[in-house]
């Protein structure tokens, strides 16, 4: 390690209301509670200095992250059970440190050392009508593991194989309509499984580079269009990994 600074990474997880703050306001938030609990940050050169910190992969608004991470350089080595200590009382409700370490200064960004992403959704039957409510994810309660189409695990099954048979989607946007490839992105079949409650679990791992990434919210959203009478609980990155 350089003498005059130290490359301290943090993990940390964002739930609850906070999983809507975008990713810009993500890193405002946590610059915030890295002043607010002292430690000893440094800053770029020039005209517009600002903290030194760097983030891995962005989460889509309305997206949970249990496994996030964040690099800081500090100009003093702290241990890092006061590390630690530094941050109790200065979190906002649904934000958390979960552990911090260091890493070499000259080692690999986030990105390139975390690109792969397991995410966790929860989905749940419906009535018809209020499907096309299925991006929402502040939805509550389930309607059992079965409708009046069939068994809702079943149904789900059915609309996975349908968008993974296309092997590609239309993401929209404003400028210019871009096709997703699953090919490299899509790390496996996801599994399905059913909850104790009648909805069902899913799990997918993705994988990210530079010229481009699935997004899981607009991949779901591909998949209940083919099932109606169902829509999205809950979405999120449980686990980012190297390989």
């Amino acid at each position: 390690m350089d003498e005059d600074r130290f490359r301290l990474r943090i993990r940390y997880q964002k739930a609850g209301r906070l999983k809507y703050l975008s990713h810009l306001e993500t890193i405002r938030c946590l610059e915030r509670c890295i002043r607010r609990a002292g430690l000893p940050f440094m800053v770029s050169q020039g005209f517009s200095p600002h903290m030194r910190t760097a983030f891995g992969w962005a989460l889509p608004v309305g997206v949970a992250g249990l496994d996030e991470y964040v690099d800081v350089l500090i100009s003093e080595y702290i241990e890092i059970p006061v590390v630690l200590s530094m941050f109790d009382g200065v979190m906002p409700l649904g934000m958390e440190i979960l552990d911090a370490w260091y890493v070499d200064p000259r080692s690999k960004s986030l990105e390139e050392t975390f690109p792969y992403s397991r995410y966790e959704f929860v989905i749940e039957a419906c009535p018809v009508e209020t499907a096309a409510g299925n991006q929402d994810l502040e939805n509550e309660g389930s309607n059992g593991a079965s409708s009046e189409n069939g068994d809702f695990l079943e149904r789900l099954e059915n609309g996975l194989d349908v968008v993974l048979e296309r092997g590609q989607m239309v993401v929209h946007r404003k400028k210019k309509d871009k096709i997703v490839v699953f090919d490299k992105l899509l790390c496996g079949k996801p599994e399905l499984s059913y909850m104790q409650d009648g909805s069902v679990k899913m799990e997918m791992t993705t994988f990210t580079e530079g010229k481009g990434s699935l997004r899981p919210d607009l991949f779901v959203a591909e998949i209940l269009r083919e099932v109606p009478g169902a829509r999205v609980r809950s979405i999120s990155r449980v686990e980012q990994r190297s390989a």
